[in-house]
C-alpha cells in the first residue's frame, strides 16, 4: 500500500480507471488518502463511465460520482441471484435502465449498454423480477415465480421494461412458453382437478382477452392504449399486451411448414 500510496495522482489516475465501478467504493474505505483521491474526482468518474458505458452526446453538468455509483449498485443488484430482493429495486432499476438506453451509440451492435442488458436479462431470475410484474404475469405467469407488483404505478413499470425489452418474454425464454396456474376447487373429483391444473394457461391468451375487449376503447382512453383517465398517459399493461399478441402471431406465422419467413423478432434491447 506504501508504494502505491507514492505514486503521482497521474499514476493512480491510469491505474483507476482500469477498475470495475463495483470495486471504486471498496477501494475508497482502504484507507483516508485513497478516499481522499477518489472522492469528488469527477475526471475519474468520469473516465471510468467512459471505459465501461456509451459515452454521453452532452456531458455538461453530469456528476459523474453519483452516475457511476449508480451503475454500481445497478449491477449489484442484476448480479444477485435473489429474485425478492431485486423486486423491491424495481424502480431503481427502471430508471438506471431508462437513462443506460437514452445514453446507447446509434448503432446498437456496437452498444456496450445494450450489451451489458443484454448480458445481464440471459439470467431469468431478472426477467421473473422486472420485467413480469404486471397484471398480464400474474393471471398468465408461473406462481412460483411471477406476482404482481404492489402498485398501479410500479406494475405500469415493469410492463414498461418489458416493452423496452423489447421481445415478448415467452417467445423469447423456452421455459415461457407454457405457463400453468394452479387453481385449487375442492369440489371436483381428483382426475378433473389434476386435468385443471396441468392445463396451460399461456400468456398470449390472457393479454389477447386485454387487446380485443373493445371496452378498453373509449373517449377517455383516445380509442387507444392511453389509460382511462384522460390523462393521454400511455398504459403500458396494454402496450405489453399487444406486444406479447404480435409477438405470438409472428412466431406462429414463421413456424409454418414452408418456414420461407424466418422469426425476425428474437432479440431483446
Amino acid at each position: 500500500m506504501a508504494h502505491l500510496l507514492e505514486l503521482s495522482h497521474e499514476l493512480l489516475h491510469c491505474i483507476f480507471i482500469s477498475i470495475e465501478p463495483t470495486d471504486l467504493a471498496t477501494l475508497s474505505r482502504t484507507c483516508r488518502t485513497l478516499h481522499s483521491y477518489i472522492d469528488g474526482n469527477r475526471l475519474l468518474h468520469k473516465d471510468i463511465y467512459d471505459a465501461r458505458y456509451d459515452q454521453l452526446q452532452a456531458d455538461a453538468g453530469v456528476d459523474w460520482q453519483s452516475r457511476v455509483h449508480d451503475l454500481a449498485k445497478l449491477e449489484k443488484i442484476l448480479e444477485s441471484p435473489y429474485a425478492e430482493v431485486k423486486r423491491t429495486d424495481l424502480d431503481f432499476v427502471a430508471r438506471q435502465i431508462d437513462e443506460l438506453l437514452k445514453s446507447t451509440t446509434v448503432i446498437v451492435d456496437d452498444s456496450r449498454n445494450v450489451q451489458l442488458l443484454a448480458d445481464a436479462f440471459i439470467d431469468t431470475t431478472n426477467l421473473d423480477a422486472f420485467l413480469c410484474g404486471s397484471n398480464l404475469f400474474s393471471r398468465g405467469g408461473d406462481f412460483n415465480k411471477h406476482s404482481a407488483a404492489k402498485t398501479d404505478e410500479l406494475r405500469q413499470t415493469s410492463a414498461r421494461l418489458h416493452c423496452l425489452y423489447g421481445v415478448p418474454i415467452d417467445e423469447t425464454v423456452p421455459s415461457r412458453s407454457s405457463f400453468h396456474m394452479y387453481r385449487e376447487n375442492l369440489n371436483l373429483a381428483p382426475s378433473s382437478c389434476t386435468r385443471l391444473q396441468s392445463k396451460p394457461y399461456l400468456t398470449h391468451t390472457f393479454a389477447r382477452s386485454k387487446v380485443y375487449d373493445l371496452r378498453q376503447y373509449t373517449e377517455h382512453t383516445l380509442w387507444g392504449p392511453f389509460k382511462d383517465d384522460g390523462s393521454q398517459h400511455v398504459d403500458w399493461e396494454k402496450v405489453e399486451s399487444i406486444m406479447v399478441v404480435l409477438g405470438f402471431n409472428l412466431r406462429k406465422f414463421s413456424e409454418r411448414p414452408e418456414r420461407r419467413f424466418p422469426m425476425i423478432w428474437d432479440e431483446p434491447w
